[in-house]
């Protein structure tokens, strides 16, 4: 009975060490093909490069479009703002010559009073004289 169960155990055995071998073989294409597809420490310092300058350009693009933008409003505003002068100053000459008209109507209006004035009190004195 010793015999047949170490031939059994002997069995056992070799299923097992088949299994170990089979397991062992897994492991080693799994091991491969980690290596072969993992990222190494240089390929990771390589992407942070690579992401490093592509954000260095984008800064860069992006401080020259604001510069630009910046650019064109003030532009924008130096041309709003003189054509504002420019009307503004078109508003001021036109209340001044109205102003200035209305002096001169005021002025002729108070003299044709004053002269109204002298001329009616005459007028009537002749008036009564003649009448």
């Amino acid at each position: 009975m010793d015999m047949n169960e170490d031939l059994r155990d002997h069995g056992d055995m070799e299923a097992r060490v088949a299994r170990l071998e089979a397991d062992v073989t897994a492991i080693k294409i799994d091991v491969a093909v980690i290596k072969a597809n993992g990222a190494t420490t240089s390929d990771i310092a390589e992407v942070r490069a690579e992401m490093r300058s592509g954000f260095t350009e984008v800064r860069a693009e992006m401080h020259a479009e604001f510069a630009r933008v910046r650019a064109e409003m003030r532009s924008e505003f130096a041309a709003v703002r003189a054509e504002m002068h420019s009307e503004i100053a078109q508003v001021r000459s036109e209340i001044r010559s109205a102003v200035s008209e209305a002096k001169s109507a005021i002025i002729l209006w108070v003299a044709g009073l004053v002269f109204l004035a002298q001329l009616v009190p005459a007028a009537v004195h002749l008036i009564e004289k003649y009448i």
